[in-house]
């Protein structure tokens, strides 16, 4: 920001000046981020930032003869303490084809061939990780980004993300899934709906690795399953990825050291007794 053109981009509100002389500014064209500062701020100036775009958006709309109403109930604090619970972060990447309907492991290939990756980083984060080990449906929430150039030009931001912890399958209760379902939101106003799985279930041989690390895509040109399906896919957990994601996990909402390691304890041990459940049973 600056007195007039000559010296900076944006007036004082933001307001973007509209020749390379003046004050003149185009209208409707505000910048109100950190850039409009004319020095650096120091590590995460949040406050500095979001009290510019206060004072900015009061006089816009003032200007505007629009009024600004501050009178917003009382927040109350809550005195309760977060359950603790578990997150880590996950990478996968894959190929995803709009012209495969039926079979996954054909929506890789074809999106393999006409270059159509799909890759996403997600933080998940499990209930009251006493809920969670109770609960036979395991769920957590996810949030994160996806890149799919056959969806959006631009990276999706992800909604209404849900997980679930080897669940049942519901066509074989002798087998498990990971569970993956979100909304995908493009910068555009675009949605579309996420539906994977990974299958656990003891097949011929040890393939404890391909279970954990594949995820089968469904993905729906819409907000939920009921919409058309646009294509179908496969994504992978790199070794190099899935180290870092390991690095990643880390208990939440805990007051000590000894809270934060119970929370990974119990965790990890109902992770253990699922794959020792499903892979090893039969030889007892």
């Amino acid at each position: 920001m600056a007195d007039d053109a000559s010296q900076g981009v944006t007036n004082d509100v933001g307001n973007v000046y509209s020749a390379a002389t003046g004050t003149d500014t185009l209208p409707g064209l505000y910048v109100l981020d950190g850039s409009i500062v004319p020095r650096s701020l120091g590590t995460n100036p949040l406050f500095t930032i979001s009290a510019l775009a206060e004072r900015a958006c009061k006089i816009i709309l003032e200007q505007m003869n629009k009024p600004v109403n501050y009178d917003f109930p009382t927040v109350i604090p809550s005195l309760t303490q977060p359950a603790p619970a578990v997150q880590f972060t996950e990478t996968m990447k894959g190929f995803f084809s709009k012209e495969e309907k039926a079979d996954f492991e054909k929506g890789y290939l074809s999106g393999q061939q006409q270059a159509s990756p799909f890759l996403f980083t997600l933080t998940i984060q499990t209930e009251n990780i006493n809920t969670f080990i109770n609960d036979p449906e395991r769920k957590g929430y996810m949030a994160g980004t996806v890149i799919a150039p056959a969806l959006s030009a631009m990276p999706l931001t992800v909604s209404e993300g849900a997980f679930n912890l080897f669940v049942r399958d519901e066509d074989n209760p002798e087998h498990k899934k990971m569970k993956y379902r979100m909304k995908l939101n493009s910068y555009d106003g675009k949605q579309y709906y996420f539906s994977g799985f990974k299958r656990v279930e003891n097949d011929k041989g040890i393939d404890i690795w391909s279970d954990t690390t594949v995820l089968y895509i469904s993905i729906y040109d819409g907000a939920d399953t009921q919409a058309p399906l646009l294509g179908k896919g496969i994504l992978k957990i790199d070794p190099s990825d899935l180290v870092v994601q390991m690095t990643t996990m880390k208990a939440l909402h805990t007051t000590n050291l000894l809270d934060s390691l119970n929370a990974l304890r119990l965790f990890s041990t109902i992770f253990s007794q699922d794959m020792i459940d499903t892979y090893f049973r039969k030889l007892f």
